[in-house]
This record gives structure tokens, sequence and C-alpha cells, in this order.
């Protein structure tokens, strides 16, 4: 049986809390209810959306924010967190929840991102080839960590995984990825173009021909407890208005718009 983590505890103690409260009263607990709103997404999204949301125009609403791997919070979503909003970092784990209908439709999309590899500025890299004279690569976990997926898929298909596994160092989300390559501790980290972007000492070596993994969109819905929350219907609209785009182009991301089609 997997180990609960502390916030896995706390929300199945929010979750207890709230369902003793509908029990004993007939509606939601004072501390739950009004315009309260909680929103969880993909760490990768955190400093745009901390940002997005200094810009939220909305005063009278509390929105308590949840960033980590986009596994880790669809399955806190399977388990009856209570969450109102759900960015996703690939569309995989979205599919999870609708399938076992924890999201409302329509599922939209919130960005778009680019694959890139960063590392020490003396680490010269014309070609993901050139990886194989690394000896230390950072990448999100795969089993978790959608970015590391995508590195995975890259990595693959341009014939080099097997050679490169035994020198991955996996990480619990695409930040701690980042994070090693600022450090210097790795000789190259696969990251998004929007955490490159974020790089304190590394810089971007090369960016990942597109070809080489699926499309890079983060899928955004309500959860089915959040449908009924006019509140979170409200940051929804608010995250695919025109300036909240602008300002994801600013930060690395790609505007959901200029793909072809644009429905996850």
């Amino acid at each position: 049986m997997p180990r609960l983590t502390a916030l896995d505890s706390l929300y199945r103690f929010l979750l207890l809390f709230h369902v003793l409260c509908l029990a004993l009263t007939g509606g939601p607990c004072p501390a739950l209810a009004g315009n309260n709103l909680q929103l969880s997404a993909g760490v990768g999204m955190r400093s745009v959306l901390e940002e997005l949301l200094r810009q939220y125009p909305v005063n009278n609403t509390a929105i308590r924010t949840n960033f980590a791997s986009s596994g880790v919070l669809a399955r806190q979503v399977l388990q009856g967190a209570p969450v109102d909003l759900f960015i996703s970092a690939n569309m995989d784990w979205m599919e999870q929840l609708r399938l076992h209908n924890r999201i409302t439709e329509p599922v939209v999309l919130f960005a778009a991102n680019s694959l890139v590899v960063v590392g020490r500025r003396d680490t010269p890299l014309r070609s993901l080839d050139e990886l194989r004279s690394c000896r230390r690569i950072a990448i999100g976990n795969p089993r978790s960590v959608p970015a590391g997926q995508y590195a995975e898929q890259a990595l693959r298909n341009a014939g080099l995984l097997t050679e490169l596994q035994p020198r991955l160092l996996l990480t619990s989300d695409v930040r701690q990825a980042l994070l090693y390559a600022d450090r210097g501790e790795v000789d190259a980290a696969l990251v998004y173009h929007s955490d490159a972007c974020l790089a304190r000492q590394a810089r971007l070596l090369l960016r990942v021909p597109p070809q080489l993994h699926d499309p890079i969109r983060f899928p955004m819905a309500l959860t089915s407890r959040g449908a009924d929350n006019p509140a979170a219907r409200q940051l929804l609209a608010f995250l695919t208005s025109p300036s909240a785009r602008a300002l994801l182009v600013q930060r690395g991301f790609i505007d959901p718009l200029s793909l072809p089609g644009s429905q996850p």
C-alpha cells in the first residue's frame, strides 16, 4: 500500500471534516464555503500562476494553491481531495480523472510548452547525441512527472535512452531537475522552456526537436466539486483570458490559441 504524505493526510482530514459538517448541519462548513477555492497545478506552472493570481482582479476570493507533480495531484483528486480547479502538465492524468468522473467538461488548454536541455555554461551541446558526453543528466521521474515522460520519449526516439539510462538522475518534479542544473550537480537537465527562463546559473544549451515527443499541452478543468463553485468558474475564465495568455508567452510558455486546434 503506498505511503501517504503529510499533504495526503491533510486532504483526507479536510474531506472527512467537510462530510461531517454536511451530516450534522445539512450544509457546508463555513470555513469551506463562500468564495473559497482550491487550485492544484503541476509544479512547472507555479511561478506564472502565482504571478497571475497576484493580478487576479477579484478580491473577495480566498484561493488556496497546491503545486506538485501532476501524477501526485491527480491521485489526490482521485482520493477525494477538496480540489476545485486542476491544471495538469499532460493529458494522461486529466484523462484518468475524466474516466473516474472527477472532472467536468469542457477540458480547455491553459498553455503549451517545449522541451529544452539546460546545463553548465561550459557544456557545449549541438545535438541530443552529444548528451553521450554527459556523466549525469537530470529528468523528472517519468512515473509521475510529465516533463520526465516527455524527456524519456525524446531520448528513446533519439536512440539514446538505453545508453543514457544509468546516468539519469530522476527527480520528484521538473523544478528539482532545474535546481540540480543550476547548482552544477548535473551536466545537463531536460526541462520545459518556461523553467529554463527561470534558471539562475544554468543556461539553455539545446532545444529538443518537438517531433521526438508528444505535444506538450497543459489541460485545465473544473473538478466535479468545482463545477458547483462560482468562484472556481470565475477563476477559470480569468486564466483563459487574453491578458493571462499574454503573460504566459512572456514567461516562456506557448499561447494555446496559436496551436492547430485549441482543444487538448
